[in-house]
C-alpha cells in the first residue's frame, strides 16, 4: 500500500509539472511576435506533448483509483511558474533570454521525472515515465539547438 501511495504522489506530481509546462509554453505562445515563428511552432508542440502526457498520468492515476489533476501547484510547479514570470517581467525579450528560460522549466520537468523513476513502480508507469522522459529531453535538445544558434549569433 505504501508503493501505491508513492506512485500516487510521483504521477500527481508529474501531472502537476505538466499542468504548469502547459501554461509556461502557452504564455510564452502568446507573448512572441509574429517573427518568431519557429519558436511559436516549437512551443506550441511542446504544450500539445505536454497535454498529451498529463493524460496519459490522468489514465495512470485513474488506474490506481484516483482522480485526474487539476492545476494544484505543486512547490516544483510553483518555483518553475515564479522564475517563469521573473523572466517574462524583467528579461530582454530575446530569442535567447526566451529559450534560456524554456531550458531552465524543462531542466525541472526532466528532473521530477528521473526522481520519480529512481522510486518502485509498477511496470506500466515505468515505462511511460520512460518514454514520456525520453520525449522531454528531446523537446530540451530541441530547445538547445536554437539557443546555441542564437548565441552564435
Amino acid at each position: 500500500m505504501e508503493n501505491q501511495n508513492g506512485i500516487v504522489r510521483s504521477l500527481k506530481s508529474l501531472a502537476e509539472l505538466q499542468v504548469d509546462r502547459i501554461e509556461g509554453y502557452r504564455k510564452a505562445y502568446e507573448e512572441l511576435g509574429t517573427w518568431d515563428l519557429d519558436l511559436k511552432a516549437m512551443f506550441k508542440n511542446n504544450m500539445n506533448q505536454s497535454e498529451s502526457q498529463k493524460k496519459e498520468l490522468d489514465i495512470l492515476l485513474s488506474q490506481c483509483g484516483e482522480s485526474d489533476v487539476v492545476a494544484e501547484d505543486s512547490f516544483m510547479a510553483q518555483m518553475h511558474q515564479v522564475w517563469m514570470e521573473i523572466k517574462t517581467a524583467f528579461a530582454k525579450k530575446d530569442r535567447e533570454t526566451i529559450l534560456s528560460s524554456c531550458e531552465f522549466g524543462e531542466n525541472v520537468i526532466i528532473g521530477a521525472y528521473e526522481g520519480s523513476l529512481e522510486k518502485t513502480l509498477t511496470p506500466s508507469v515505468k515505462v511511460t515515465l520512460e518514454r514520456q522522459l525520453a520525449e522531454l529531453k528531446a523537446a530540451k535538445g530541441a530547445i538547445l539547438l536554437l539557443k546555441n544558434a542564437a548565441e552564435s549569433v
